[in-house]
C-alpha cells in the first residue's frame, strides 16, 4: 500500500513539472543557470542595474542623429560600400556613451568592415539605393531590439532575466511585463561585463556577427 501511494505521488509530481514546463512560452528561463556563488540579493542588484543600462541604451538609440547605423556610400543610385571615415566617428560615439564594452564596439566595427568588403566585391549583388540591405544586419528590423515597433510601447516595465552570471560577466535577456510569463513572448538576449567597476553591454543578439554579415535569407 505504501509503495502504491509513493508511486502515485511521484507520478503527480512529474506531471505537474511537465505542465509547468509547457506553459513557459518562448521566454528564456531566468535564474535557472545562475552561478551558486551569486546570492539572490546580489543577483537582484545586477538585474536592476542592467535594466537601467538597457533602458538608457534604448533611449539613446531612439535619439535622432545619434549616428548612422549603416553609413553607406551611394553612387548613381547604387550603394557601393560604406563610408569608413564616418564609421570611425561612429565608433567614437559608441565609446563616448559609456554603455558599451570594447568587445561590443570591436564587434560592430568588424560587422561594418566585412559588409563594406562584401559590398565592394559585389558578393551581395547590386544594392539599389533605398532598397533593403541584401544582408541580414538591420534588414527591415531595428537591431537594438530585433523589432519593427518599439517594444516599450507595451506600456510595461522593462525587466532583465539572468541566463548565466559569473562574477563580473554574464548572459541575460530583457523583456517587458510584470511577470516573465506575461511578456507577450518578446525577449532579447544580451551579454554584459564589468569594465572598471561599471556594467557595460558586450553583446546584443541583433549584432551577432555571423548572422549580421551573411546574405539575407541565407541559413
Amino acid at each position: 500500500m505504501k509503495k502504491t501511494i509513493l508511486a502515485t505521488l511521484l507520478l503527480a509530481s512529474l506531471f505537474t513539472a511537465c505542465k509547468k514546463e509547457e506553459t513557459t512560452g518562448n521566454i528564456p528561463q531566468a535564474d535557472t543557470l545562475v552561478s551558486t556563488t551569486v546570492t539572490k540579493d546580489a543577483n537582484a542588484s545586477v538585474k536592476d542595474k542592467l535594466a537601467q543600462l538597457v533602458n538608457k541604451t534604448l533611449d539613446w538609440t531612439a535619439l535622432p542623429d545619434n549616428f548612422t547605423l549603416l553609413p553607406v556610400v551611394e553612387k548613381d543610385s547604387v550603394y557601393i560600400g560604406f563610408d569608413l571615415v564616418e564609421h570611425a566617428e561612429n565608433l567614437k560615439v559608441l565609446k563616448h556613451t559609456g554603455y558599451f564594452s570594447k568587445e561590443f564596439i570591436d564587434n560592430y566595427d568588424n560587422i561594418i568592415k566585412e559588409l563594406d568588403r562584401k559590398t565592394k566585391s559585389n558578393e551581395f549583388g547590386i544594392w539599389q539605393a533605398n532598397d533593403l540591405p541584401p544582408f541580414s544586419f538591420a534588414n527591415d528590423v531595428n537591431p537594438w531590439c530585433n523589432c519593427q515597433d518599439d517594444p516599450g510601447e507595451l506600456n510595461a516595465p522593462l525587466k532583465v532575466g539572468v541566463i548565466s552570471l559569473d562574477g563580473d560577466s554574464g548572459k541575460f535577456f530583457y523583456y517587458y511585463g510584470n511577470k516573465e510569463a506575461d511578456a507577450n513572448n518578446y525577449s532579447y538576449k544580451f551579454n554584459a561585463v564589468k569594465e572598471n567597476g561599471v556594467w557595460k553591454i558586450s553583446y546584443m543578439e541583433g549584432f551577432d556577427y555571423k548572422t549580421s554579415v551573411r546574405t539575407d535569407g541565407e541559413l
